[in-house]
């Protein structure tokens, strides 16, 4: 007989395109009779109706929950083994896409969903919205009953309350792939393929808010083993099944598997170790002691010779003497009430009187002692106080440790404070700036880099991080050499696994023999450069930033009871910022704009309590929260970027590649959108620094406002 404590239950999901007739089930039994599966989800099965019936020539239960009619969505179900079915609690239908399958262990109910998302419609905003309210249609059907608590990472349920853990499995169609940053953690650094389409972004936000976590992700196998779906002309390969799990369900692996049934999708499975159930120990109550001086003094006082060996032997010998002269003198404090024996008793006759209320005069005479024992309460408490007080001022031990602790006494040891770093301490952030400046000072790199405007620009450097540009392969591998070879005379090391190498060609960098890690975007100084000069992955990555952002102060912008303009100060000061960190370089494209703009939306109506499903327009959004728009501040802060550019009179490479024209031509085709084209499209020029430098500052914006915004 299964048992939760001891075994493991194997839960497996697959889209089984078209379940509609006995032969087709049959086929489905005879595949899983290789391969040993628990629960299985089921989708798009085109089976009609709501109910469950026991396979013939099997030990399976299957529970369907088909569409009402045939213009309705393929339904979804389960496969249920002999071993399990004792512990269904549940089954029911609760949309054409999900149906719920409960199971129960006790205070603890696995609550199991098959999910079957729309397949993607290819019209952009469109799908994006179709898929967020499919999403959102999904979150109010785990919210739970206020008899059971829906299990999260945030603490635990009470005893007398049904602990839910959600386990969603089915298909997604959305593409995860890995973890995108530190932020997530709901993505593990092992899905497959690079690539994270728009829904499943969608989907790592929804994991993100619910605390669950995509398991096959943190599983390490070959990518072999993790593609869930191939085309019909087998060249496309992608993982849009998955297995969402709140953080109390654990996985041993998470791998799709071989199953010989007409299908194009895989059998994605996994071994949940459901936690053992260990009977909780009785806690052996804390008691405090104390040690008695007189009897101690006494003790050792009689027991310890006046002289003893200086050694080894006399010390463990002194120690001998200490414990045991210790022991009897330790005793056990006493955690006494700080109320009376009188009003523990009036608490016990109010106790009493609560159960025994039958009449308005039992009702009065309880309000009484209420009130009585409340008085009680706080004179034993004032009385307690006293005591403790009256008790340290005779003891004196208070004033002495108050004294030893301010007073320089004679164990006080002088420290002489001294200028430099200790060999093994953390440099200062100055010295080491210092040193690093000193070691280019060193490096003749005239020749080096790419001529802009006259002047070589080979490296940039903000403290460590250190930036450098060549044009061919030879240079850059001659830099990094001399780089550091003068950076080991001064005892600076280059760290091999967080340099990076990005180039246009296949370039092969070597450090200490080492090949250094060739990428097509990384991290600088907290944004993302890519080679194609596409700001959308950053735009992205911004805004994820954001939804964190706004999970950490979650309780403060879902709270019904604080008012909206606390909500908009908080929104304005660290959302915000966060969401457009880097703004001021930023190509904002119309498809970037709506990413801001969609975003920001979703993040307004998670601050007014509504969802896409109450269809309430942008403008009345707009209206209750009254926050600044994204996509307007991120372009006033890159005109306001601009401007201080064209009036800077300092050399700065920021400055000189604005105004640096390559000696080169674009390729053929639609040019991308290059950073001044704003600026350009306004003034009808190149030259709109000119402008800019007749302007103020309020000037320009409000050229901004009035053109564009």
């Amino acid at each position: 007989m299964f048992h939760p404590q001891y075994d493991q239950i194997q839960i497996a999901t697959l889209n089984v395109r078209r379940l509609s007739t006995r032969e087709r089930l049959t086929e489905l039994q005879e595949a899983l009779r290789r391969t040993y599966v628990d629960i299985l989800a089921v989708m798009e099965l085109r089976w009609r109706g709501v109910g469950c019936m026991d396979l013939v020539d099997s030990e399976d239960r299957f529970f369907y929950a088909g569409p009402e009619d045939a213009k309705a969505p393929s339904g979804t179900g389960f496969l249920v083994s002999k071993r399990i079915i004792p512990f269904v609690d549940t089954f029911q239908r609760e949309t054409d896409r999900a149906s719920r399958l409960d199971l129960r262990f006790g205070q603890h109910i696995i609550r199991c969903m098959s999910i079957y998302a729309p397949p993607s419609s290819h019209l952009g905003s469109e799908d994006e919205e179709s898929y967020s309210k499919f999403l959102e249609e999904l979150q109010i059907l785990l919210a739970e009953p206020r008899s059971q608590k829906l299990c999260s990472n945030r603490g635990r349920c009470s005893n007398d309350m049904s602990q839910v853990h959600p386990l969603l499995l089915g298909d997604f169609n959305a593409k995860i792939g890995r973890k995108a940053d530190g932020t997530e953690s709901c993505v593990g650094m092992y899905g497959y393929g690079d690539g994270r389409n728009i829904r499943g972004q969608l989907v790592v936000d929804f994991c993100e808010e619910l605390h669950l976590r995509v398991a096959a992700t943190f599983f390490k196998t070959r990518s072999g083993r993790k593609w869930t779906w191939k085309s019909p002309d087998g060249n496309t390969l992608n993982c849009i099944d998955h297995i969402l799990a709140c953080p109390h369900l654990r996985f041993n692996c998470v791998r799709t598997g071989s199953l010989q049934f007409e299908s194009d999708h895989r059998l994605l499975r996994g071994v949940l170790q459901w936690p053992k159930n260990s009977a909780k120990t009785r806690r052996k109550p804390h008691v405090r002691h104390y040690l008695d001086r007189a009897i101690y003094e006494n003790a050792i006082s009689n027991a310890c010779p006046k002289t003893l060996d200086c050694s080894l032997s006399g010390y463990e010998e002194l120690c001998k003497y200490i414990s045991n002269a210790a022991e009897p003198a330790t005793l056990p404090l006493e955690s006494r009430s700080c109320l009376s024996k009188e009003t523990l008793a009036l608490m016990k006759q109010r106790h009493q009187l609560k159960k025994t209320i039958s009449s308005p005069l039992d009702r009065l005479a309880f309000t009484e002692t209420c009130k009585m024992l409340r008085r009680r309460i706080r004179d034993d408490i004032r009385l307690h106080h006293c005591q403790i007080v009256q008790k340290a001022v005779q003891s004196r031990q208070s004033l002495k440790k108050i004294r030893s602790g301010m007073e320089v006494g004679e164990m006080t040891v002088p420290i002489k404070i001294c200028r430099g770093v200790r060999q093994g301490d953390t440099i200062s952030p100055k010295l080491f700036t210092a040193t690093l400046e000193h070691v280019f000072r060193k490096l003749a790199w005239d020749d080096y880099g790419l001529s802009v405007s006259g002047n070589q620009l080979n490296n940039l450097r903000f403290a460590d991080d250190v930036v450098l540009i060549a044009k061919s392969t030879e240079e850059l591998q001659a830099m990094v050499n001399d780089l550091d070879k003068h950076s080991l005379h001064y005892v600076l090391n280059i760290s091999t696994a967080k340099t990076k190498i990005m180039a246009s060609d296949g370039t092969t960098i070597t450090l200490r023999g080492i090949h250094l890690e060739r990428v097509e975007s990384f991290v600088y100084l907290g944004q993302k450069i890519s080679l194609d000069r596409d700001h959308t992955l950053e735009i992205e990555r911004r805004i994820r930033a954001g939804w964190s952002c706004l999970r950490r102060y979650k309780e403060f912008f879902l709270s019904r009871t604080v008012e909206m303009k606390w909500k908009r100060e908080l929104f304005n000061m660290c959302i915000l910022p966060a969401m457009l960190y880097g703004a001021e370089t930023w190509v904002l494209t119309k498809a970037a704009e709506r990413k801001l703009a969609s975003a920001q939306r979703a993040m307004e109506r998670r601050m007014i309590g509504i969802r896409l499903l109450d269809k309430r327009t942008n403008a009345w959004i707009r209206g209750v929260t009254k926050i600044k728009d994204a996509v307007n501040t991120a372009k006033e802060r890159k005109w306001a970027y601009g401007w201080e550019l064209a009036m800077s009179n300092n050399i700065k490479w920021s400055r000189e590649l604005m105004e640096w024209r390559p000696p080169l031509t674009r390729p053929a085709g639609r040019p991308k959108a290059r950073w001044r084209d704003d600026f350009q499209k306004v003034f009808g020029t190149c030259n709109w620094q000119n402008f800019a430098r007749m302007m103020t500052k309020k000037e320009w914006i409000d050229v901004l406002r009035c053109r564009i915004l």
